[in-house]
């Protein structure tokens, strides 16, 4: 279950001169507002490796095999903080992720 913490709104609304209902009515469009900037990154971050992918096509390079697609740098990250260290390094995890994530994978 995730917490929040919701301040004590009585110091905060004093010095802006706010009802308590008013102060949480801000509250909850602050809240929406930080949701939908991750959403919004994360389709900045989809469309710019979709670009890249794109750009690159689906080629064999010698000694490396198949380009199978690109996976942005937060996407990296985290997965790596997720599902550890050695993600990246299983196959499958890898063909899972390309999977689930067609925007990254190569055409």
């Amino acid at each position: 279950m995730s917490q929040i913490f919701i301040p004590h709104w009585t110091s905060q609304a004093a010095e802006r001169g706010m009802s308590r209902d008013r102060f949480i009515q801000s509250l909850n469009h602050h809240l929406r507002y930080e949701v939908n900037v991750k959403e919004r990154d994360k389709h900045i971050r989809d469309a710019r490796c979709r670009q890249i992918t794109r750009a690159k096509g689906k080629h064999f390079v010698e000694g490396l095999g198949d380009y199978l697609g690109t996976i942005s740098e937060y996407e990296y990250q985290r997965a790596l903080q997720i599902f550890g260290e050695g993600c990246m390094d299983d196959r499958q995890f890898v063909r899972e992720y390309f999977r689930d994530n067609e925007e990254c994978r190569a055409q």
